[in-house]
């Protein structure tokens, strides 16, 4: 049944008669399947079953999800309007947006931090996943203060609300891996070093990315050398 409802919303997310990305149901669509209904249906194709630890891990990779659909679909928001397209942030406008992404993440995190206190949460996946709270800040930064408004602007908040999602999952993975070790129960050898290898080509990916970025642009639209710190006010005339 689980399998079926994710194809049904995984077809529907742009066929007719739903439309669910035409009808502000997109993002959370994308959310639930990919995140959601996705890693629950591998989990319950293997032994063990569900755990809490597992819906949480779950839960906050989907919300995440979530807020990034919402950031990207605000850049995209008056080309999808021009056709019809009716996001979820498009129809809540600029203001919404922000409240609603400035909830999401509070209760995100307020989560992490009662179910660390509680005892329900491995310590060290609740590092590693309030750890990536600094990328959802500098987004929240971004749009109170207008940034969605300027193109260069609109692509960092818009960057940065997309790696804060990779950036946790590659932190919960490892802390996982971590913490059953130090539990006594080490996952295979096989698996260890394929999360571990990939989430190094990411971290080194998004490294590189982020050192392209703050290079000026060129008119022809490559990246060019760091400009010249410009002179202290008064120093070109004393020269």
């Amino acid at each position: 049944m689980l399998a079926v409802a994710l194809m049904a919303l995984a077809w529907f997310y742009t066929a007719p008669p739903l439309r669910l990305n035409y009808r502000a149901l997109g993002e959370v669509t994308c959310a639930t399947v990919l995140y959601g209904m996705g890693p629950l249906l591998a989990a319950l194709l293997q032994p063990g079953g569900l755990s809490a630890l597992l819906l949480w891990c779950t839960a906050v990779v989907c919300v995440l999800q979530v807020l990034r659909c919402l950031i990207m679909n605000f850049a995209d928001m008056e080309g999808d309007r021009l056709v019809g397209k009716n996001t979820l942030a498009a129809a809540l406008g600029p203001v919404r947006v922000a409240r609603l992404y400035a909830c999401g993440q509070g209760v995100l995190y307020a989560g992490v931090l009662a179910l660390a206190a509680a005892g329900e949460l491995p310590f060290l996946v609740a590092v590693a996943q309030l750890a990536c709270a600094p990328a959802g800040l500098h987004v929240l930064r971004g749009l109170l203060n207008g940034a969605m408004a300027e193109p260069r602007k609109a692509d960092g908040v818009t960057f940065w609300a997309s790696m804060q999602l990779p950036l946790t999952t590659c932190g919960t993975m490892i802390a996982l891996l971590v913490d059953l070790a130090l539990r006594g129960t080490p996952a295979p050898t096989p698996w260890i070093v394929i999360a571990v290898g990939t989430t190094v080509v990411f971290a080194g990916w998004l490294t590189r990315t982020a050192l392209v970025s703050r290079r000026p642009t060129a008119a022809d639209g490559t990246r060019t050398r760091p400009a010249e710190p410009a002179p202290v006010e008064g120093q070109a005339e004393r020269a």
